[in-house]
């Protein structure tokens, strides 16, 4: 090229110098300026040409090719030059591909194995590593892993143990960008990057792999000899730990997604739309091979007990024990289930003999019963199994859960912690139960519901000293129901809440009746169940109801059992001390018949203490009895309390009582609970037990004996 350039530099001199000499030397000038640019032309067109060519050559995505030029000038750097550009583009365009079929892999979902296996082959392609490897960071056990190694030979390997990265998975957090490991010094060599050493790997090219709760892989790209374009493979190996972050939080938001659809938060076992999906695929391969299977309905003997004794928490962690040790007792192809509450099914296949069923409810039993602790307080739970049989009892999952449903209820009347097989006859009773329940619904929306009053009298002086409401229930079809009848039926059903203010309400409103008509009544009762106590809105109803039918606070007494305060929530502390700001008495029912301690009545704002019948109706003849109720009054008067004995049926209890120096009592003696409008005749009339002369001469009797 140079060489051209001079002579047509030099072409205008030698014109004019050769215009001074003879024709045919002009002649003989020209031809040599035209053969020298004619081979100087043809030099330069072949390079041009190959350059061209290779130009379309990379057009078309062929990067295989070279051009191939050695005239040892500018064309052969070019050459040189293009063909490192047609290099690159070769790798990026590989690059480009591979990570635009990862994306399909991640949006088709097909595993995280399987995009593993893909991202491993193509890194290794893209950038020329001896080995790569990835370490999936577990995400339920922080600082382990297991190792996915590709080495170019044997393919993706998966059975690769864990590995265990705490102190390297702390300094990877605060890495920014692609880290160089010298493999070949004498320093220990990270866990993640012993495979790749292992497959003779000397350098590793290491990219941390973040996820939304920081690194969630770790990817390593070993390298025999030091990568010289480290930037560029280091930008390589981001991009593909960026599309396994998206792929890891893919699979990850979809595992979620499965769980929070198919399994129950709380225990963990599968959830009612998971089971039904199992024991459908059961039914069906025990009806391919004649087989039979059984469906076990387990439920928590006094469950709603300790929730209402230690609380929801305790509740909650009684409820993942029985979960783990039922899981724990059964086999790997049966199921255990969660269906909700205290409520747990397992499906036990491919049964040879239904007594197999038997069996393994029993051993469940005993399993479930084994004593534990909850929140420092000992407890042995129990249970009660109700077992259904394929094909025998039910031929699709309703009609077996319903049947085995059915035997644990009786397995409940039967006195609980016990398993008992299904029955035909035992659909009566079933349905019972849930006309009971429905029975209940239509009764608070047609009013069925009425308020009885039992009167109390004070045992010193026979005067009344308040009335307790009970409630009945005035049933078209079997007439009026006492408590006991269904007042278990709406705690199971949740409608003791709902009962409970219309009995507040219905109270207040007599209780203002009768201040209207001069009826003098000190205060009435009603009892108030765990619920309503837990019910942050619950004090505030109070305050209405007294508002609103104008019921002075300290004329209303709410009664509460034992296991209430044996809670100890602090939702039911709160109200509790709201009640007794609000100025209504608190009364502690059924005293002595659960879990008593004088640490209850030192803590929560309790009036009255209450005598359970079961120890008025043996006195005075049952010693024990009698000490019972000896040592409450006692206790109930040095802590300044108002004591009540319930169930007071003869004159010798009246004068046990008497003599104890009992507050006051109720019972058949006096009168039964009556509605409202015969409560006047019977204030207006006194029983003869309490009329004064009855009195007067029981408390004379009393002296005279006490003096003797």
């Amino acid at each position: 090229m140079f060489l051209l350039f001079v002579l047509c530099a030099l072409v205008p001199i030698l014109t004019a110098w050769i215009f001074s000499f003879e024709p045919w030397a002009l002649l003989a000038a020209t031809l040599l300026v035209c053969l020298i640019s004619s081979t100087q032309i043809l030099r330069s067109l072949h390079p041009l040409d190959a350059l061209m060519e290779g130009t379309r050559r990379v057009a078309a995505r062929d990067f295989a090719s070279r051009v191939q030029v050695h005239s040892r000038d500018e064309f052969q750097e070019l050459a040189t030059s293009f063909n490192r550009m047609s290099d690159s583009l070769r790798v990026q365009f590989a690059a480009l591909e591979a990570l635009s079929e990862i994306d399909s892999l991640i949006l088709a979902s097909p595993g995280i194995e399987v995009i593993l296996e893909t991202l491993l082959n193509h890194v290794r392609k893209v950038t020329g590593c001896a080995c790569v490897s990835v370490t999936l960071i577990d995400p339920d056990e922080q600082g382990h892993g297991r190792v996915y190694l590709h080495d170019g030979e044997s393919g993706v390997e998966r059975d690769i143990k864990r590995i265990t990265i705490h102190g390297d998975l702390r300094e990877l957090a605060d890495a920014e960008a692609a880290a160089l490991l010298d493999l070949r010094g004498e320093k220990d060599i990270p866990a993640y990057a012993v495979h790749v050493a292992d497959r003779g790997a000397l350098w590793a090219l290491v990219q941390p792999v973040r996820g939304a709760q920081g690194v969630t892989a770790i990817l390593t790209l070993g390298h025999r000899e030091i990568p010289q374009d480290q930037v560029v493979r280091g930008s390589f190996a981001r991009n593909f730990a960026d599309r396994l972050a998206v792929a890891i939080n893919s699979l990850e938001r979809e595992e979620r997604l499965y769980r929070q659809a198919h399994y129950d938060d709380l225990t963990g076992l599968p959830n009612r739309q998971l089971f039904k999906d199992r024991l459908l695929h059961e039914i069906a391969r025990c009806s391919r091979a004649n087989e039979q299977l059984a469906l076990l309905y387990i439920d928590l003997d006094n469950f709603k007990r300790v929730n209402d004794t230690l609380g929801h928490g305790a509740g909650d962690e009684l409820l993942r024990f029985a979960a783990r040790r039922l899981d724990e007792s059964i086999k790997r192809s049966d199921t255990v289930a969660r269906l909700g509450g205290d409520e747990f099914v397992v499906v036990l296949g491919a049964l040879l003999d239904p007594d197999e069923a038997g069996k393994a409810a029993d051993r469940l039993l005993t399993e479930l019963s084994r004593p534990l602790t909850i929140r420092g307080r000992d407890f042995q739970p129990r249970a009660s199994i109700g077992i259904a049989l394929y094909p025998g009892d039910g031929a699709t999952p309703e009609e077996l859960l319903k049947n085995a449903d059915t035997a644990m209820y009786r397995a409940k009347e039967d006195g609980r912690a016990r398993a008992t097989f299904f029955e035909a006859h035992m659909n009566e009773r079933a349905q019972e139960r849930w006309s009971l329940e429905t029975g209940l619904h239509r009764a608070l929306q047609l009013r069925q519901f009425v308020l009885h009053y039992q009167p109390q009298f004070g045992l010193a002086n026979g005067v009344v000293s308040g009335v307790e409401a009970l409630i009945r229930w005035n049933c078209p079809v079997h007439g009026q129901r006492p408590p006991t009848q269904f007042i278990p039926a709406a705690e199971e059903s949740g409608l003791i809440a709902d009962i409970g203010e219309w009995v507040l309400n219905e109270a207040c409103e007599q209780f203002q009746h009768w201040q209207r008509e001069g009826t003098s009544i000190p205060r009435i009762s009603i009892n108030v169940s765990a619920g309503q106590l837990r019910n942050k809105q619950f004090t505030n109803r109070v305050g209405e109801a007294l508002t609103r039918f104008n019921v002075p606070p300290w004329a209303l007494e709410l009664e509460i059992t034992e296991s209430v305060l044996l809670a100890g929530d602090e939702q039911t502390t709160q109200t509790l001390a709201g009640l007794a700001q609000l100025g209504v008495s608190i009364a502690l029912d059924d005293f002595g018949t659960g879990y008593s301690s004088l640490s209850y009545l030192r803590r929560f704002p309790v009036d009255v203490i209450k005598i359970d019948r079961s120890f008025v109706s043996d006195i005075p003849d049952n010693p024990d009895a009698c000490a019972i109720a000896t040592a409450v009054v006692a206790m109930a008067r040095s802590l300044r309390k108002h004591t009540v004995a319930e169930g007071i049926e003869t004159e010798a209890q009246l004068e046990f009582l008497r003599t104890l120096g009992c507050d006051s009592g109720q019972g058949y003696l006096f009168s039964k609970a009556v509605p409202a409008e015969e409560l006047r005749h019977i204030l207006q009339n006194p029983p003869a037990a309490v009329r004064p002369q009855a009195v007067e001469l029981a408390v004379r009797t009393t002296r005279q004996r006490a003096s003797n």
